[in-house]
């Protein structure tokens, strides 16, 4: 398991966002981009693999890095404090 560690939302540099994200009822961002995949397509032929799992998985790799590039940090996970200290995601139930 993955260990999580805390970050002040004080000095956070991307707090602006956190904070503009987080009030959403659904938080999300979206992405259009041109993407030239002529290579990519020819060697998922030849291999005889999935284009959209493929894709996928590509994509899920590589956003991070790119993420992490352009603003300094990664995907963030955020951690509420339940009942009694406990720990949840947001969204997954419970008060």
């Amino acid at each position: 398991m993955e260990a999580y560690r805390l970050i002040p939302l004080e000095t956070y540099p991307r707090r602006a966002h956190f904070a503009y994200f987080s009030q959403m009822a659904q938080p999300y961002a979206g992405l259009t981009a041109p993407v030239e995949i002529t290579a990519f397509l020819k060697k998922l032929r030849q291999e005889g693999s999935p284009f959209f799992l493929s894709f996928l998985y590509c994509v899920w790799r590589t956003a991070p890095i790119a993420t992490a590039s352009r603003t300094g940090g990664g995907p963030l996970r955020v951690i509420c404090p339940g009942p009694s200290g406990s720990r949840r995601q947001p969204g997954s139930g419970g008060v």
